[in-house]
This record gives structure tokens, sequence and C-alpha cells, in this order.
């Protein structure tokens, strides 16, 4: 208490002793006072003035510019390479160097298929779409491979780095797709190009500089070129070739249909198609499955047949006469040997053996008959209206003597056409 009191007297004494006195700093205390001020302003965030905020970020920003800028040793080391480039097999390497091509896109100003020799542990830039990649090539030491995966192989030191992706055509095609078999021309784009090594998707292999390929069956055809000239790599193109499937087409008409009595009915056998087109041979057509189709006379007809895939492949079948089998006729044999043991009355079946025994016509589509037969002399000696009745050999129930005799038939078919003829038939004795 005693010295809390004391205080207070201290404290009013100085009060009312000093209150009108007037104090002077002197100039080393100025000067101390205003270094302290001007490091506390500085040590506070003022966005009007400079401070250590923006030095700190100047030091910074120029320390990432560095680093972004200085070759980053351990990506070269990882040689990172986009899946676009395309790795093939080079033979010809030099000691400590390896042959790259390097293939610029059309739009970079940069000729297409610059070649370049990048020494051992140096870097080559390979255009991916515009951005460069870097890519390491070391040694060819046998010892020393690589182990990073492009496209699921592996690179190793004696091999042709490709960048096919926007690199400029190095040959061109007559056509890129078609129906097997598809004949395509090839020829080189440059006239530089003097020599080239030609792969056509393992079909086959060719050195000409402008060879025709004909690729039998349907696939995808990756069609390579590797061009040189002079005997040095000018680059490598690759380029798909599609060869569709086609159709088979097959049909059947009914055989027992006579025209123009019968509609006929077209049977679609075809396999592999969506599409139909048929020409009946008269001037009409259908592209039904399997169309029903009723002639309006008959002729000799040729049907043709196409079917389609989705592809616009086509396969066609021509069928030539196609009712040649239903085709109304009258025939006769020149010769036959009649039964010796007597007369038959002229009766026949097609299958049987009095069949050879009977001079008879062979015919189709008949529905009006009308036959004769005369001997040398001209006298009637048979006749009959019944096509299935011959004349037997005999007259007046005696066999007629050996030699030519002449027959004379009439009538009409039942597709209203009319027929006559006449021949002449040898009678023959065993």
């Amino acid at each position: 208490m005693n010295a809390e009191k004391d205080d207070m007297i201290l404290e009013e004494l100085f009060r009312t002793k000093l209150e009108s006195a007037e104090v002077m700093p002197g100039a080393s205390f100025n000067s101390t006072l205003m270094k302290k001020l001007a490091w506390r302003e500085f040590m506070t965030f003022n966005p009007v003035k400079v401070n250590m905020f923006y030095v700190g970020g100047i030091v910074a920003a120029g320390i990432a510019a560095i680093l972004l800028l200085s070759p980053d040793k351990a990506e070269s080391q990882s040689d990172f390479i986009p899946e676009n480039v395309v790795v093939k097999e080079y033979t010809d390497t030099t000691a400590n160097q390896i042959p790259v091509v390097i293939e610029m896109p059309e739009d970079s100003g940069q000729p297409a298929g610059t070649v370049a020799q990048a020494s051992a542990n140096g870097e080559t830039a390979v255009e991916n779409n515009q951005s460069p990649v870097l890519v390491e090539h070391r040694a060819l030491d046998p010892a020393v491979t690589r182990s990073e995966s492009i496209n699921r192989e592996h690179l190793t030191d004696n091999r042709l780095v490709v960048n096919n992706r926007g690199s400029a055509k190095l040959f061109i095609s007559s056509a890129s797709n078609g129906c097997a078999p598809l004949s395509v021309k090839f020829a080189v784009a440059s006239e530089e190009i003097d020599s080239c090594r030609w792969s056509f998707g393992g079909s086959g292999v060719s050195g000409e500089k402008s060879p025709a390929w004909t690729f039998a069956f349907p696939g995808e055809y990756a069609v390579t070129l590797e061009a040189f000239s002079s005997g040095k790599p000018v680059g490598v193109y690759t380029e798909n070739i599609t060869v569709y499937p086609r159709p088979t087409a097959r049909f059947e008409i009914n055989p027992d249909a006579v025209i123009p009595d019968d509609a006929v009915q077209f049977t679609n056998y075809s396999s592999g198609a969506v599409g139909y087109q048929w020409d009946f041979g008269d001037g009409s057509g259908s592209q039904q499955f399997e169309p029903l189709y009723r002639y309006r006379r008959f002729d000799n007809y040729t049907v043709t047949f196409k079917a389609y895939n989705e592809y616009g492949c086509a396969d066609s079948v021509i069928l030539h006469n196609a009712f040649a089998g239903s085709r109304s006729y009258i025939e006769f044999p020149n010769a036959f040997i009649p039964n010796q043991n007597g007369p038959s009355g002229g009766s026949y079946s097609q299958n049987g053996a009095e069949s050879a025994q009977v001079f008879h016509p062979v015919s189709f589509g008949v529905i009006d008959y009308q036959l004769k037969i005369f001997s040398r002399r001209g006298i009637l000696i048979f006749e009959s209206s019944d096509i299935d009745v011959g004349w037997d050999g005999y007259f007046n129930g005696q066999l007629c003597e050996p030699g030519v005799y002449i027959w004379q038939v009439s009538g009409k078919y039942r597709t209203g056409e009319s027929f006559s003829k006449r021949g002449d038939v040898t009678l023959l004795r065993n």
C-alpha cells in the first residue's frame, strides 16, 4: 500500500513541475525513428506501393521461368513419346548415330520427310499435332536397350521413329475402298522418290514405283510405302484400304411351270444380301425377295438376277433360255424296227419295251395332233389323231417292206401356236 501511494505522489510531482517544459529530440533520434517507420510501412501490405510482396512475387516468377525454360533432364531420360509415333525397323545404322525421319504437318512450314541424324544422347524434336516432343536417342550399344512402350511395342536403339499423324502423303491410290476383288493402282507423290518398298497389308510386297495390286479377299489392309531418294530414306507413309465382301446370288424357277398358262415362282437362295433386282427378260422386273410372275406368251426369255449387300457390292446370275424345259415341241425319230411277231395296234408307253417298236413322236405341250404315214408311192398306210398311238409298221395286218416312208403331222400347242411338219422314216428288220 505504501509503495502505491509513493508512485502516485511521484507521478503528480512530475506533472506539476514538467508540464510546461519543452524537449527537442536530437538529429540521431529523428533518423532512427524514420527508419523504423519505413520498415513498418514496407512490411505492411499496400496494393498502391511497392513492398515485400511484390518483390517476393517477382523473385518467385523468375525462379519458375528458369525451371520451365531449362531442359528437364529427368523427362528426357524417360523418353516420353506419344502414342501416335509409329515405330519401324531400320537397319541402316551409323556408329553412335540413329537416322530419324521427322514428318511435319502440311501447315508447319517445314518440308515433310525431313531426315535428321541424332547423335548419342542427343535430342530430336518430333512434331506431335504441332506440339514438339523431345525424343532422346542413345548410342548404338547392343547392351543398351530402351524399355518405354510405344503403341504397346518396345523401342530398341536400331529402330526408325516416324510420326504418321498429320504427315504429308507419300503416295496416292486410285481407290481407298471397294468390293472384293478390288484392284487398286498406286503411285508415288514425288518425282524425287527413286526407289520404293511397298507392303500391302500382308497380302504381298512390291518394289515398283507405281504398282497395281488386287486385294482378292475382304478385309482392312494397311498399305505402307517406305520411300528412298538416292539411297537415303525420305519417309514412311501408311494408308488403309478397305475391301468389302460380296453377296452370293442364286435362284431357281418352278421346273413344272408351263408358260403362259402357269405363273412362275422364283425361289431366292441368295446369301449376304439385303436388296434384290429381277429382270424377267420381257421388259418387266421386280425388287421382291421371291416374286411370282406370269408371262403373256411363250418365248426364250433370259432372266437376270442381282443381289446387293449393305456396302453396295453385288453379285448376279444370268439364266439363258430360262424356260427351255417348258417349251412346247414335237419331234420324230428317223428309223425304227417293228415287232416281227405281229401288229400291236400302235399303243405304247414312254418307259415300255414296245416304245422302240412303234413309230411315235417325242413331244411336250401338244393339245391337237394328226399324224399320217405314206408309202413311197404316196399311198396312205397309217393315220392317228391320238398322240399316244403310233405306227407299228403293219398295213392291213401285214408287216410292211423295209424301206423309207413319208410322215406328215399337224396340230396345235397349248400356247395356241399351230405346227405342221413332215419328214421320212426308215423301217428296218432284224
